[in-house]
């Protein structure tokens, strides 16, 4: 894992301080060493920190980005699953490996497939960078659905790509913050954005986008654009529900172990999360079959959760030794700022805080991987408001979820009204209907349409983001369980009923009931326990930090009124506010 920078200047050459000083915020994400080139007459910087997981570059560091003819650099942020099995496919013949490093055998795959071939091999999450200094190019590539994070930024003088959003604004100090992304934040449950950023100009490379940007034409074009959408095929889900249950639980676990191998680090020590919820427990359960972690680690929230309780019944079943971390309402004040650096942005949500100090406290043990169960609540239905689709007689013209449609809490700001929001909110809904309009069954094509919105907009904007960047403000790498290629194509391609039974009579198994199923074959039904939050204290240590009073959510924003019963905030609305002041107090001189 790792942190990229490439900055092309299109008239100056690059300002090497400034560069270096811009990769230097990148250092948490790459500690092991870094490496930067100038290219294209010094206008182009090209530069990467490391955080070493596959082979020994160290003793390489000058040759294993470069591919053996030098026509080709690479900076990687991310992990290629099947490296090895591409280097023996399409490069052990002619080319001897020198680092071992998935990196290597990326770089040097661009020297026999054109680069929408090369990304239609891999297997792993990802963001890259290649320079073709033949022809003058960049290829800009991001996994399917977005696991590894890239930001880009363009103005008349300069392109840049960056892992974080603080590098960019180290090369251009004076961009503003983004007020309408803000002021949309009241009006989803959580920050979403899948495209504009909360600072004006600075948007996110689209995940699954194979992009050329041409450094003498000072342009960008899209090679190729892969959806997870293109993982559905009306057969298998056709076939899938003439199947028996059995045969598509068997079916499950064996991808499911598959995952497992894929994903376990093969030469170093890592740790896995388990909080004793079902996604974490079954992650952790598979991955301890194939190659157990030297730890289990859960946190736990004293006052607010049954973490300690529910995890005694899991000890017969554990190979790895469980790692509790009590965390306390202090512990929260102490990582704000330190959140706020690196997301800038407001916290996409609370649990990002809880995803830092988990993270802090796996570099502690000395490891450098960490492996949790993001993606499984959005792609096999695994909210509590899932239950109420039951409710619909016709197929809603909005999205009816509360993760990725469109939520008023009545927050009002002077001369802005959230219609923009609202339309694109419902644009989206009815672009992604289409995507199972196939489904002549009503409950079936909503869940499949709810649960598909909330993965690429929900999943990518909040699980992906907390798991990438709290981690790696660490330096540990997240990998999350269930956003494998394969474990995507079967829930897209699952039957709803499989992710959401509204017609169960048992109401423990209406959410995610084959998940859950096989969670019953590996441990027990009676360790089947409500979900736990993973939240922590962000709205008690938020009050510590500024009390009840946001002067600059009020006079940035323009905040006129914000409801209250009985004289009260409610919680998710009193978050808001310390999360918007927080972030706008940090980066004040950027308002």
């Amino acid at each position: 894992m790792c942190g990229i920078l490439v900055a092309f200047y299109k008239i100056n050459e690059v300002d090497i301080c400034v560069c270096n000083r811009a990769l230097d915020r990148l250092k948490l994400r790459g500690p092991d060493h870094s490496f930067q080139e100038l290219y294209y007459d010094n206008r182009l910087f090209f530069g990467q920190t490391v955080l070493s997981i596959t082979g020994n570059p160290v003793n390489v560091i000058d040759s294993y980005h470069k591919s053996y003819d030098k026509s080709y650099d690479i900076v990687l942020n991310g992990e290629i699953y099947n490296h090895e099995e591409l280097y023996c496919k399409f490069l052990k013949n002619n080319y001897q490996s020198i680092s071992g490093t998935d990196t290597e055998t990326l770089v040097n795959l661009h020297q026999v497939l054109p680069p929408v071939n090369v990304y239609d091999q891999l297997k792993g999450m990802f963001s890259y960078v290649v320079y073709d200094n033949e022809r003058h190019r960049l290829i800009i590539c991001r996994d399917i659905v977005g696991e590894k994070i890239l930001y880009h930024y363009e103005d008349e003088g300069v392109f840049i790509l960056s892992s974080e959003i603080g590098p960019i604004l180290e090369l251009r100090e004076s961009i503003k913050i983004n007020r309408d992304v803000l002021r949309n934040y009241f009006y989803t449950r959580h920050l979403l954005n899948p495209v504009n950023t909360t600072f004006n100009g600075v948007k996110l490379i689209k995940p699954g986008h194979v992009l050329e940007y041409d450094l003498n034409k000072k342009s960008l074009k899209i090679l190729s654009e892969n959806k997870l959408a293109d993982y559905i095929n009306p057969d298998i889900i056709a076939k899938n529900k003439e199947r028996l249950t059995c045969d598509i639980i068997n079916e499950f676990e064996s991808i499911l172990k598959a995952t497992a191998n894929d994903l376990k680090p093969h030469s170093i020590n890592y740790i896995s999360v388990f909080s004793g919820g079902i996604d974490s427990s079954l992650a952790s359960k598979y991955l301890s079959d194939e190659r157990p972690p030297t730890k289990l680690i859960a946190l736990e929230f004293p006052q607010k959760d049954k973490i300690a309780e529910n995890l005694a019944g899991f000890t017969g079943f554990l190979n790895s030794p469980l790692y509790t971390v009590p965390v306390s309402v202090e512990d929260f004040v102490s990582f704000f700022d330190d959140c706020y650096a690196v997301a800038c942005a407001p916290l996409s949500t609370h649990s990002f805080i809880s995803q830092a100090i988990m993270s802090k406290k796996v570099r502690e043990c000395g490891i450098k991987v960490l492996i949790g169960g993001d993606g499984a609540d959005e792609l096999f239905g695994g909210y509590e408001a899932y239950k109420k689709f039951i409710n619909y007689s016709n197929f809603p013209d909005s999205n009816p979820s509360p993760y990725s449609g469109f939520v008023p809490y009545g927050v009002q700001f002077e001369r802005w009204e959230p219609e923009k929001l609202m339309q694109e909110t419902r644009d989206r809904w009815h672009k992604y209907s289409t995507y199972y309009q196939f489904e002549k069954n009503l409950t079936e094509r909503l869940v499949q349409t709810v649960l598909y919105s909330d993965t690429v907009i929900q999943l990518e904007s909040v699980g992906i983001r907390s798991a990438d960047t709290m981690s790696m403000m660490n330096s540990v790498e997240s990998r999350c369980f269930f956003l494998s290629n394969d474990i995507m194509k079967f829930a897209l391609n699952l039957p709803a009923y499989f992710k959401i039974d509204l017609t169960s009579q048992d109401d423990s198994m209406v959410t995610k009931p084959i998940l859950k199923n096989v969670f019953i074959r590996k441990f027990e039904k009676e360790l089947l326990f409500p979900k736990q939050g993973f939240s922590g204290y962000p709205n008690e240590a938020g009050r510590l930090m500024v009390g009840d009073n946001y002067p600059r959510v009020r006079d940035v924003l323009g905040l006129r009124n914000t409801p209250r019963t009985n004289g009260r905030l409610s919680q998710a609305i009193e978050w808001k506010l310390i999360n918007t002041e927080l972030f706008l107090r940090r980066f004040n001189k950027h308002i």
